[in-house]
């Protein structure tokens, strides 16, 4: 009796090629999405503690001024990222974000700039924990804000796509978030208008 090989057929091969496409067609922007919301949560976990951070140095240091003595770079916050510059023009940049800060009246006010190549580059999220509400100064509710970033402001042309919803923040029809205190969005507009290609570099 002869012992017959049977492999498989043309067709038979054409059908799991198919099939593996189909699959990954399905599963690769699933995929995408949760490494995106991955890299997202650096920057909503670092704000709170860059802020933290802060209060610590100021009240450890009661007679200094943590902007003029070099801010980031005195913070005890770790990091895998590099410092740039010095005071309000510091900048602590992580593979995924550049860490900003404005400081005023009310206090500082962080910024997290997504910095990853792709489409969602250049939405970023604002953190206070006080802000200037009729010109009193009220505390916040400590949460993270997301920016309704929609375009480059120095390249209308480029289209940006919204990683706020993809990280559950509500939006209003006009794709605007919904919450955000008057002040804290005048901020955040007024760094939207100062982050271009040579805010990325560290």
């Amino acid at each position: 009796m002869h012992n017959i090989k049977k492999g498989f057929t043309l067709i038979e091969l054409l059908a799991a090629v198919l099939v593996l496409g189909v699959l990954s067609a399905i599963a690769m922007p699933q995929y995408l999405k949760s490494v995106t919301r991955a890299r997202a949560m650096e920057g909503m976990v670092m704000l709170p503690a860059l802020y933290d951070s802060v209060l610590r140095w100021q009240a450890e240091n009661p007679d200094k001024d943590w902007v003029e003595s070099g801010s980031f770079n005195l913070l005890d916050v770790g990091s895998k990222g590099t410092i740039s510059g010095a005071g309000t023009a510091s900048k602590l940049c992580t593979p995924n974000f550049v860490y900003t800060f404005k400081t005023n009246k009310t206090g500082n006010i962080f910024f997290a700039t997504f910095r990853h190549k792709g489409k969602y580059r250049g939405n970023f999220f604002a953190y206070s924990a006080q802000y200037k509400d009729g010109g009193e100064v009220v505390p916040g509710d400590a949460q993270v804000y997301c920016a309704p970033v929609h375009q480059n402001a120095h390249n209308p042309e480029e289209v940006i796509q919204n990683i706020c919803e993809m990280m559950g923040y509500k939006v209003d029809e006009s794709g605007s978030i919904i919450g955000i205190p008057l002040a804290i969005l005048n901020e955040m507009l007024d760094h939207h208008q100062h982050v271009d290609e040579a805010f990325y570099n560290c």
